[in-house]
């Protein structure tokens, strides 16, 4: 679940850089929590872990690297591109 695990690192540096808020964040989320445990491939558990390691893991690395916090916050939209086409190898669309 490499495509989770980024897309959860892009909220991180998307709420740190003023991108997003933290409710569009947890929106997204719902939406991916619902999308891929419906499928059956992965239990509520394994996505709620998955993603709150992801998104923690991220956000402790940018508040201890602020030059590299910078640099994600000046490359977030390419970044966000990239999330996209991660969601869409997890088979999440969009509403």
């Amino acid at each position: 679940m490499g495509a989770l695990s980024f897309v959860a690192g892009l909220h991180a540096l998307g709420v740190h850089c003023g991108k997003i808020n933290m409710a569009q964040a947890a929106g997204d989320v719902a939406r991916l929590r619902t999308q891929l445990t419906r499928t059956g491939g992965i239990s509520v558990y394994q996505f709620n872990t998955l993603y709150s390691t992801a998104f923690d893991g991220t956000a402790k690395r940018i508040q201890s690297q602020p030059d590299q916090a910078k640099q994600g916050c000046a490359q977030y939209e390419q970044l966000a591109e990239r999330g996209e086409q991660a969601a869409k190898a997890l088979g999440v669309t969009r509403p």
